[in-house]
């Protein structure tokens, strides 16, 4: 029997699908920007090198970052939260073997390369996937791109033109909603709220939650909590 789609997922996928991937949905109606909010568009190139940056330095964010994103983001965040109750994980570190749970009619297999350019790329195969890390980035950050790849996983199989849109474009909208599908699985809301103060080191929570520091930055940035 084939499970129903909830209607928030059909709507996030309507949005995704309706797009271009390079730019907002939504942006000829956006009201995030009359809210004091964050436009995640206008600042898509920014926010896209601040999560695959490999140094870290509080200078590169921007201080205005929060989470007021608008609908889109909201829906991202739902469906990262879906695939965690799918599989039970209720607390840090998220496993990585979550990922076999995105695609339940193809398996997906995880090929660690010495990639020269890009943190990693997931390629369609007649029955299966790919996804290729780079091994010449850290653990933390291989976590990140392994379920920035899933995201898009889950955009193709829900739309195949949006697939073929991206292209491995860093910057594009479609990019950036896969670096906050990976954010949000693996550092849930709840969690860091729960964990945040008795730690309170940005430092310390990435090792919890074993993300890079910039990404555990970012989120708390945009949850009030920094």
């Amino acid at each position: 029997m084939v499970k129903e789609t909830p209607e928030w997922e059909a709507e996030l996928w309507f949005y995704i699908n309706s797009g271009n991937g390079k730019e907002c949905p939504l942006i000829s109606q956006c009201q995030v920007k009359n809210k004091d909010g964050i436009c995640l568009d206008d600042l898509k190139t920014q926010i896209s090198s601040l999560f695959v940056s490999d140094i870290f330095s509080r200078d590169n964010y921007d201080a205005t970052l929060c989470r007021k994103c608008g609908r889109i983001y909201e829906l991202v965040n739902k469906l990262a939260l879906q695939y965690l109750q799918i599989s039970g994980t209720d607390h840090p570190p998220v496993p990585s073997h979550l990922i076999s749970l995105i695609d339940n009619s193809n398996p997906i297999e995880v090929r660690p390369v010495p990639l020269k350019k890009y943190s990693g790329a997931v390629w369609k195969m007649s029955n299966s996937w790919v996804i290729h890390l780079n091994t010449n980035e850290t653990r933390e950050m291989q976590r990140f791109t392994l379920f920035h790849e899933a995201f898009h996983i889950l955009a193709h199989s829900n739309g195949t033109p949006v697939f073929n849109k991206m292209a491995g474009t860093e910057g594009t909208f479609n990019e950036i909603m896969a670096d906050c599908f990976s954010a949000c699985i693996l550092i849930p809301e709840d969690w860091a709220r729960n964990i945040w103060p008795e730690v309170k080191d940005v430092k310390r929570m990435a090792e919890i939650f074993e993300v890079p520091r910039q990404t555990m930055y970012i989120q708390l940035k945009w949850m009030g909590l920094l």
